[in-house]
């Protein structure tokens, strides 16, 4: 059984644009991916939740990590 993990933001794409979203989850929330930039944009999660091998550039983006959840 392969195990598959519930991604709030899965990108397949060689280049993506992101602006003015927000992802909240757990872990796994955003990641994998080629290039990716995202412009005020609001992250957060408990473990893991940016990952992966993509070069990524954030601008003017608040990143939080959640404590205890």
């Amino acid at each position: 059984m392969k195990l598959v993990r519930p991604f709030a933001l899965s990108v397949n794409a060689t280049r993506v644009f992101f602006e003015n979203c927000a992802f909240s989850g757990y872990s796994y929330t955003s990641g994998e991916g080629f290039k990716q930039y995202f412009k005020n944009y609001y992250i957060e999660g408990c473990v893991y939740f940016i990952f992966g091998e993509a070069t990524v550039l954030f601008e003017d983006c608040a990143i939080h990590s959640k404590v205890n959840s």
